[in-house]
């Protein structure tokens, strides 16, 4: 769980610079384990996790998707907050 570190804090970019829509609050707090959650990571990478755990204060999820980068690799494991989350997908 090397990962946190290199996530993006959207709410912070997104409110210096709107250029998408991040999901509600509301939504990003009611996050529960099996859904799909997208991330950004600072080598410019969005990458899809699923959400394994789910704590008082943060998540942890698998990457699902093959990432281009060679930081980041398929089925590590994600420590991140509401504040990582661009998007949220229902599960399969």
């Amino acid at each position: 769980m090397k990962y946190h570190e290199m996530l993006v804090n959207v709410e912070d970019r997104n409110h210096e610079e709107p250029t998408f829509e991040i999901p509600q609050f509301c939504d990003r707090t009611s996050i529960q384990k099996g859904d799909y959650v997208k991330v950004v990571f600072n080598v410019g990478e969005r990458i899809w996790l699923e959400v394994t755990n789910v704590g008082k204060s943060s998540f942890q999820g698998a990457i699902i998707n093959h990432p281009i980068s060679d930081k980041i690799r398929f089925n590590e494991k994600v420590v991140f907050g509401t504040e990582h989350i661009c998007d949220i997908a229902a599960p399969r």
